[in-house]
């Protein structure tokens, strides 16, 4: 959901909806690298965040918080690609 913005900011060509395209790299002491990125095998879920935006704030339903997910062993079966 895009909130209203001064001078029409929220209808700007660039502006839709959020996407992520991310890629993380390792570095380890012993000196080999790792890069984990974005692909096909990442999954979402809905979450606790309903809606947030700079000039709106934020709107968070507890109730919707999944415990343990950013844990090593959580079941995501039920998330989607």
């Amino acid at each position: 959901m895009q909130s209203k913005a001064a001078w029409n900011f929220d209808e700007a060509p660039w502006r839709g909806s959020p996407r992520l395209l991310a890629s993380l790299q390792i570095d380890y002491a012993d000196g080999h690298t790792e890069v984990i990125g974005t692909d096909e095998s990442w999954k979402c879920a809905v979450g606790p965040v309903q809606f947030n935006t700079i000039y709106g704030g934020e709107i968070y339903d507890a109730r919707l918080d999944q415990a343990g997910w950013d844990t090593a062993g959580f079941d995501d079966k039920k998330w989607k690609s």
